[in-house]
Formats: C-alpha cells, structure tokens, sequence
C-alpha cells in the first residue's frame, strides 16, 4: 500500500463509528443527570461537562474513555473538593461499583457497560493565573482544541494517537513519559496534518521550541532552554505561556518518534499503527528461545508492592532502577538496558541486562600523577602494605596504577547485598524482593496483564517497524 492507502485504512479502523457516540453520549447524559441531581438537593450552583479528547472529538474507536468534570466555583477551599464535593458525587453514583483514584486530589473512576468514566471535581476558572488545582486547566484546553481543529484535523490527531500508540510512545504518565493527547492536539493544530507534522519531526533536534500563539520572539528562546531544563521538546501552552506541554516526554521517546517519522514516510506500513502481537503461548516459546540463546546476563527484580497511586508507584520503580544501575556501575558492571513493567496491583519486575554476570578477579585501580608528590607519597606508602595488591607501578600517562582484588565479582550477589541502598523509597522499601537470572524468569510467566509481551520486547529490543 502507498501512504495515503495506508492512512485511509488506519482511519477507517480507529475513527469512531455513529453507535460509539451514542453509546458514550447515552452514558455521559446519565452520569450528568445523576450529579446534577445531588447538586440540587444540596443547593449547590457546579457545571456538569463532558471535557477530554471525546468532548474534542479526537478520540478512537477504542478508547471509550469519558472524563466528566464537575466545575465547582473557585469560592470554595481545596480542602473542601477534596473532602464535600466528592462525598457529594459519591453519594451521586453510590448504585455502581466507583472506585476512588488519587492525583492532586481524589476522583471517582467506574465502568459503565465498557465505558470507563473518571468523574473529576474541579474549580471553575477562565485565566491560568488563577488555578487552584492542576485539574483546572482542562476545561481552558478542550475549549483553545475546539476553537482551531477543524472536522479533518481531528481525523488527523486521530491518526498521530494511533501512531504514537503503535510506536509505543503515548502516555505523560510517569509510567510511559510519553506524549499527551493534548500535545498530540497541539502538534496537528501547529503542522495542519499528520504527515507535515512527520516531515518536520524527521529534521528535528533537539531542543526544539514550537510556540503556537507567539508568546516569545525567537531571542528569547535561549532562555526558554534554561527555564525548561533538560527537556528535549518545548511546546508553548496556548491557555498558559508558562508552562510546556511536553515537560514528561522523555529524550528517549521523542528520539523514537523522530526515527519513526523517517522510517515510516521511507517505507509506509500499517504495523506503525497497528504492531503485531502474539499469544501468551507465542510469546513463552519465543521467550524461551531467545534466552536460551543469549549470551548475556539478565537480572529479574521481583517485588511485590503495595496499593499506591500508579503515579507514585512509578515514580519510586523508577528510582529503585535508577539506584540498581548505579551500584552496577560503580562497581563495572557493564549495564546494557533495562525496562520495568507492574500490573499496578501487586507485581513490579525490574529487568537489567549486563554483558556479563561475572566479573574478572582482579581490576586496575589508577592513582595520582606522578607529579602529584604528596598523593604519590600516599599512594605507594598505603598499597605497598597491602597483600594481595600488585604493584603499584607507573604507566605510561605518568599516573600511578595496581592491581586489586574486585570486591563485588558477582552482579546477583552485589545487588542482594546493596538490597537496602538500591530499595530506599517510601512505599517499597519493606516490601518482599527477589533477585533472579534469565533462566528463573519462567516462573514469571503466569503475571498476567501485558509481562509476556513486555519481557519479549526486552529480548528482541529492535521495534517492529524497524
């Protein structure tokens, strides 16, 4: 298929149908009649609206995701929504199974005959300046989104999702550090279509700037790379100049949208948008095969964890990784890649590869220049004493050198013993933990949830479009 063949099939497939819309219309009107309903009896004046990519129309056919907010008057305290307004809602939605969620303050999540619904209160306010909560900011979006996208832009933001779904990059959560719907809306909004916006992508380096609205002169970009620190895209937001939208995507996942641009417009294929997956079974031989065959070491840290916000949960993953790969290195460990997967609920696995399990005997330990007389002095005076030390000698860069035993040969061993370094976040650090190799991560294959296809990504690395 050439690429216009390729994009009217991925249309077809994903833009909702006339029954989706009357199926979340039939839902939303339900909700906002049960809400308003109890706002009445307790005399209160809050709008009931339909905000997110379906009150945008940039939603897919797969995504039966309804954020209802309920906007309250900024008069009241955020003490007050956190506490009233959702005994209110709840109170409004007790006949279903509601399950309460936490981001700055708590929501209500529940599933309506396969639609989820996140009922979300919020303060009413039109200037950015005045934000009490960070939820506020919805509503200024869904209108600036609905104002610029035209009916054929929002088929296109619908193709740029399933792309960054496909590629595996869509997602601000801490989980994915990925692109947000908005940031996908803004970008059409800014390129006009998909296929301009992957033309511009494939030259981009970053750090690159897009301000829609103009709010800065291109002088001032200097300092917006300063105030934005480290983070490779900055998109201006349109309702509120401060801010980018882009602050979670990572360098990583950007790099792979930029490459996936350039492969995708070389040699169009549907598998961008819709990667193939396999069985559980399919992925278990295909498991077993590639490490029967691989000649790395594989690291698996299992841990069982408590129930915490997703947010938080993998912000301290993150950190437990982090401090893993630390140690590794410091003690050279050559640490090849790493990923770490949870079902949210009561499983988290860390996986690092490294070249080699086992480390050599012995290590080159440098000292001083020569030079450097007190430091010398030091160096000879304290490893000339020491047993099992080899020289010290000089090399030939003028510095001294030895030969030492390693302290840590073994990864497994060193991170076991480190457990209480590597594990130092809140909510994990008492929580039970297992350090295993490639060959024991079979009895990981019940998980559940997307692990097989997870640990099968980890194996193969190279993406499917690729």
């Amino acid at each position: 298929m050439n690429i216009d063949e390729v994009l009217r099939t991925v249309l077809e497939r994903i833009k909702p149908k006339s029954e989706d819309y009357k199926r979340v219309n039939k839902v939303y009107n339900f909700i906002k009649s049960r809400v308003e309903e109890q706002l009445i009896k307790h005399e209160l004046e809050a709008e009931v609206t339909l905000q997110g990519s379906i009150a945008k129309d940039t939603w897919l056919s797969d995504e039966l995701d309804l954020d209802i907010f309920v906007l309250f008057p900024p008069k009241f305290s955020k003490e007050w929504l956190k506490e009233e307004a959702i005994r209110i809602l709840v109170k409004a939605l007790k006949d279903f199974n509601i399950q309460l969620s936490y981001a700055e303050h708590p929501y209500i999540r529940l599933n309506i005959n396969g639609v989820f619904v996140d009922v979300v209160p919020a303060f009413k306010v039109s200037d950015p300046r005045y934000l009490k909560s960070a939820v506020d900011r919805t509503p200024l979006h869904t209108r600036y989104v609905l104002s610029k996208l035209s009916k054929e832009e929002r088929d296109q933001v619908r193709l740029l999702k399933k792309f960054l779904k496909g590629i595996g990059v869509y997602g601000a959560e801490i989980k994915v550090q990925g692109f947000s719907g908005y940031l996908a809306e803004l970008l059409i909004i800014k390129f006009k279509n998909f296929l301009n916006l992957l033309r511009n992508a494939s030259s981009w380096k970053p750090p690159i700037i897009i301000d829609i609205e103009g709010y800065y002169d291109v002088k001032d970009y200097k300092s917006l790379v300063k105030r934005f620190k480290d983070q490779p895209l900055i998109v201006i937001d349109p309702t509120d100049p401060n801010r980018n939208v882009a602050a979670a995507l990572s360098l990583k996942n950007l790099s792979i949208f930029i490459e996936a641009s350039r492969s995708f417009l070389a040699k169009p294929d549907i598998r961008y948008f819709f990667p193939p997956r396999l069985s559980d079974d399919e992925y278990k031989v295909k498991i077993r095969t590639l490490i029967s065959r691989r000649k790395t070491c594989i690291i698996g840290i299992l841990l069982e964890i408590p129930s915490i916000p997703p947010d938080v949960l993998w912000g301290e993953l993150r950190r437990v990784t982090k401090n893993a790969i630390r140690v590794l290195q410091m003690n050279k460990f050559n640490v090849v890649d790493y990923a770490i997967w949870s079902n949210e609920k009561s499983k988290a696995i860390i996986l690092i590869e490294l070249i080699e399990e086992t480390l050599p005997e012995y290590e080159v330990h440098l000292g001083p220049p020569v030079t450097n007389v007190d430091h010398s002095y030091k160096f000879k005076d304290k490893y000339s004493k020491l047993p099992n030390i080899i020289g010290p000698w000089i090399g030939d860069d003028g510095r001294w050198r030895i030969l030492r035993p390693r302290r840590w040969r073994n990864a497994i061993e060193l991170l076991r013993f480190k457990r209480n370094e590597i594990i130092v976040t809140k909510h994990l650090r008492n929580c039970n933990v297992e350090f295993i190799k490639e060959h024991d991560l079979e009895k990981t294959f019940n998980h559940g949830g997307d692990w097989l296809q997870c640990l099968y990504k980890f194996l193969v690395k190279r993406p499917p479009w690729i």
